[in-house]
């Protein structure tokens, strides 16, 4: 993080000993078959590349001795445990900056084309071996006519040959260009960075949907213009100028509370994809069988859920809560913090919590109805550090 993180490009040879065998190709493949995972397939076919949206017949996937195609699947930590313990690995980055998992498997030559990312990203070879050319940022013109956004005149700064178990971080802006050389499978951990106008887009939305909307002192929100005293006009076609200084004041004057902001920002950097979706337990445990199950086995996060917190505020898949109870805010940081909870942990912690109960209904009983949170299912223990 001192030396590399949005610093500089950097190769961590054997980074993760037992990545050949992490993924099974054919599972990974047969992912891009499914409606509910986003998927694409690039074929090179002369100097030019076809792109095609999943999900695919699995008669439309070139098999591994077909050479220049290659097939990405987005989003391999929210439908299998072993993508979500290796996005795990890269926790030492907050959460809301940790988009996702993308696996893409690839014949001989194949691969998307040099490009550049605005954000950073770490690519982990799982299988076989890629090529991957990069150079700094730069102003570099886009090649007409093509379905993805290749750099025209690409020249490399650097070369570096990748093995299973091999990585390679870059920063924002570094074009890249990955090559099988074979048949070969790699792991892209992105990262999200929200632009100013998406962040500024999504919170004027919000805010036309009624929320934020504390005035100032002295101000009302149901004031209305008024012109008593004017003149008649020979300009009906002009703005009266003390119209135009009244309107722009109020809005030039109006403020949102920074409690609103910090809300609009927490849900807005754990708000899940569009495609994501969870599922609420068919028969729902009882809030006394659902304490009596964590006691027992503990309590995890659903891969799919996004959590964070600021202070007492806590964030969760979109959704706004504040806890008051100071032993719960340390429960709900630890569980945020940890994704799981082994079960002494949460018998200790609610024991010490008993009269935060309508707090823990109204966020952890309500998530797990959601699907959000889950007791680890029996004979499933997850081993943890003592929090």
């Amino acid at each position: 993080m001192r030396r590399h993180w949005q610093r500089a490009p950097l190769v961590v040879r054997n980074a993760v000993p037992e990545a050949s065998g992490l993924f099974d190709i054919d599972a990974v493949l047969e992912m891009s078959t499914r409606d509910e995972v986003e998927s694409r397939l690039v074929q090179l076919r002369g100097s030019r590349r076809w792109l095609a949206d999943g999900p695919f017949d699995a008669s439309e996937i070139p098999s591994l001795a077909t050479p220049r195609w290659t097939a990405l699947v987005q989003g391999v930590d929210l439908h299998l445990p072993a993508g979500r313990a290796l996005l795990d690995r890269f926790r030492f980055v907050p959460d809301v900056r940790l988009d996702d998992l993308m696996i893409s498997v690839a014949g001989d030559g194949g691969g998307v084309g040099p490009h550049a990312d605005q954000y950073d990203v770490f690519l982990l070879q799982l299988e076989g071996i890629r090529e991957w050319r990069i150079a700094p940022p730069g102003d570099w013109p886009l090649r007409a006519g093509e379905p993805l956004r290749i750099i025209d005149g690409f020249c490399p700064a650097e070369s570096h040959h990748l093995e299973a178990g091999d990585m390679l971080y870059l920063p924002p802006g570094w074009a890249h260009d990955g090559i099988a050389r074979g048949p070969c499978m790699t792991a892209s951990i992105g990262f999200r960075s929200p632009a100013r106008t998406e962040l500024l887009d999504a919170f004027f939305e919000w805010l036309a949907e009624g929320n934020g909307r504390a005035e100032q002192p002295g101000q009302h929100p149901g004031e209305r213009y008024t012109d008593v005293g004017s003149r008649p006009t020979s300009n009906p076609g002009r703005i009266p100028p003390g119209m135009m200084t009244a309107l722009r004041q109020w809005i030039d004057g109006w403020r949102p509370e920074r409690t609103a902001t910090e809300q609009f920002i927490g849900s807005f950097l754990t708000e899940p994809k569009a495609d994501v979706w969870f599922e609420p337990p068919r028969r729902p445990l009882t809030r006394a069988r659902f304490i009596e199950r964590a006691r027992h086995n503990g309590l995890i996060l659903d891969r799919r859920t996004r959590a964070a917190y600021t202070g007492e505020r806590f964030f969760i898949n979109g959704e706004a809560y504040r806890a008051n109870h100071p032993g719960f805010v340390t429960w709900l940081r630890a569980l945020v913090d940890r994704r799981h909870l082994p079960p002494e942990v949460v018998g200790r912690f609610i024991d010490s919590i008993s009269d935060a109960g309508t707090e823990f209904d109204t966020i952890v009983y309500a998530a797990y109805r959601f699907g959000w949170i889950h007791p680890v299912p029996g004979g499933a223990r997850r081993k943890t550090d003592p929090v």
